[in-house]
């Protein structure tokens, strides 16, 4: 602010000093004209002999001229502007006084000079001068008159004493119109004055504001981090901030006039004249060496709303890439961390099994039943540790999956025998339509029976306090669906939203990769799997996948219905699923 307010009064002191030397190079000619002239009737007249009203002319126009040239030195120096123009004119004050008694005093048709002299002490020196060179003017106007009306002042010896006596009604009637005259031009040039210093004390405060927004707007393109560049509508740079020159790598010379593709390939994009582009790419700077960029491209738009060049904001982001890489580095450490516990937390607990039964097996003096159990928990333990390193080398590798035609019914029943001997205390039950006819739906049937099993798992770890259900059926006539339902809590909408989420999990030894192996199987096969958990319903997981054709054919026993793979069911050992509930549910061919 003081920088501006010091411009501000720096810039007053030029137009005073202007002013002032104008004036009296005015002065100065004018001076020189009449000296002109008076100097040419000199020379001219036949008597010789100069009477004394032309030389006081002649002097007076004299010595204003060289008053003049010497005001005019010291002004143009800058030194003393006021006081050597007040002087001026004052001395021109008595200068036309002079010219007025020597030309008919009250009469005299030179008392319109007080005016100029008024007006221009206005102008040059301000509302008090003018004032004060109005009351200076009436007074020796009025002094002069009346002096010589009075004859205390007698008039030039070479002029007729009548013109300059007057009766004091006469004085009083050509007096004042002059006076009165005087006095308008020194109030109206006053309210004048007055009304122009308003406008310039304005106009003063409107560009110190400007100056002051030019400078902060300046100020904050200067401390931008972000490089900024505008161009013109052909992209060529016209403007570059420190940041932009660094960026760059370049002086403020080597860059403006260059096109903006020669740093940043590729812009300005010129066929989006009307919008805002972000954008992550590979920069240029001055030496030719590339580096990241990530840049904001706008349009520049005048006061009529019409394109005139580009703005562009960008960065330099090796930094922020290396963080990024960094970070997913971290990430990937804290998942692989992650998983290497609980990778080692589910392996521990069937080996710790295995040990048990086989050391027990190894002290030997058991029966054949003590034996053959020990053994199906050596088995079963050994499944799980396989089905652990299965699932992690299906997330690290996933194979294509092997479509066929898979009876889901089927499918279902085989998962359900194999979990109904591992898991003798909880009841399951398998919903199929009424009908005879298959549910038969295009899938990977290995693919679909780990999904199958992996959600089975999940429900008897809800501990639902009923039985649960897989329910097989038609979604449209196009699609098929498998559900699996417990009564267990409900899912909290913040866990249901991350459930099919890699490495998601809310055991405190679970490794998360469950749901998501589902997840990508099912959409690997066209198909969808979602999530259905209230208080009241309980909860249900749905695979929906396309629906194969609906002609009638024989299963055989590993849930393929032509072209499968046979294998022994567990169908045909109806004393193993003792323990198997089923009931039957209709279902439409109209999607639910």
């Amino acid at each position: 602010m003081e920088s501006i307010a010091s411009a501000t009064s720096d810039k007053a002191r030029h137009t005073l000093k202007r002013a002032a030397v104008g004036f009296s190079l005015g002065r100065a000619t004018l001076a020189l004209t009449i000296l002109g002239g008076l100097s040419f009737l000199l020379l001219a007249s036949d008597s010789g002999v100069v009477s004394f009203t032309p030389l006081v002319l002649y002097w007076f126009c004299a010595a204003t001229f060289l008053s003049s040239g010497l005001a005019t030195w010291f002004l143009a120096r800058g030194q003393h502007v006021a006081p050597i123009t007040g002087i001026q004119l004052g001395l021109d004050l008595f200068g036309i006084a002079t010219l007025v008694y020597v030309t008919g005093g009250a009469r005299s048709a030179f008392a319109f000079l007080y005016g100029v002299v008024i007006v221009a002490a206005g102008i040059i020196l301000g509302r008090r001068a003018a004032l004060a060179f109005t009351l200076a003017g009436l007074v020796l106007h009025a002094c002069q008159a009346t002096l010589l009306a009075s004859g205390l002042l007698p008039p030039p010896f070479d002029q007729a004493p009548a013109i300059y006596l007057h009766t004091p009604v006469e004085l009083i009637s050509t007096l004042l119109p002059v006076l009165a005259a005087l006095t308008a031009v020194g109030v109206l040039t006053v309210i004048l004055v007055r009304r122009f210093d308003d406008m310039r004390d304005r106009l003063a405060a409107s560009q110190r504001e400007a100056s002051l927004a030019a400078r902060r707007r300046d100020d904050v393109i200067r401390s931008l981090q972000s490089g900024l560049v505008t161009t013109s509508s052909e992209g060529i740079i016209d403007n570059a901030n420190l940041s932009a020159q660094s960026i760059f790598q370049g002086s403020l010379d080597t860059i403006l006039g260059r096109a903006i593709s020669d740093f940043i390939p590729g812009t300005p994009a010129r066929d989006s004249d009307s919008s805002l582009i972000r954008q992550e790419t590979s920069g240029v700077r001055s030496s030719g060496v590339p580096f990241p960029v990530g840049f904001t491209q706008t349009p520049l738009v005048n006061e009529q709303g019409l394109h005139t060049g580009w703005l562009f904001i960008f960065q330099d982001i090796t930094e922020k890439l290396a963080l990024k890489a960094e970070f997913e580095r971290a990430n990937r450490l804290a998942t692989l961390g992650h998983v290497a516990a609980g990778l080692a937390h589910e392996i521990r607990n069937p080996l710790g099994a295995v040990r048990s039964s086989v050391e027990v097996l190894v002290e030997g003096g058991l029966d054949p039943q003590d034996t053959a159990k020990l053994g199906t928990i050596v088995q079963r333990e050994i499944h799980r540790i396989n089905d652990l390193v299965t699932s992690m080398l299906e997330l690290a590798k996933p194979r294509d999956p092997d479509i066929r035609a898979v009876d889901l019914a089927e499918l279902a029943r085989e998962e359900l025998g194999m979990l109904g001997l591992q898991y003798t205390d909880v009841s399951f039950v398998l919903s199929t339509p009424a009908s005879d006819a298959p549910v038969v739906a295009w899938a990977d049937a290995d693919q679909l029976r780990q999904c199958l099993h992996n959600l089975l798992r999940n429900a008897v770890e809800a501990k639902s306090s009923g039985p649960i259900t897989v329910t097989v059926g038609t979604s449209c006539p196009s699609i098929v669906s498998l559900d699996v339902h417990n009564e267990g809590k409900p899912i909290p909408p913040a866990v249901k939203d991350h459930l099919f989420d890699l490495y998601f999990s809310t055991k405190s030894q679970g490794i998360g990769i469950g749901l998501a192996l589902v997840k990508g199987f099912v959409e690997r096969q066209q198909g969808s799997v979602t999530v259905h958990s209230t208080a009241r319903d309980g909860t249900t997981f749905r695979i929906d996948l396309p629906r194969a054709s609906a002609q009638r054919v024989t299963p055989d026993g590993c849930g393929f219905l032509s072209g499968g793979r046979p294998q022994e069911s567990p169908m045909a050992h109806p004393d193993r699923l003792d323990h198997l509930d089923r009931s039957a549910s209709d279902e439409s061919d109209v999607c639910r």
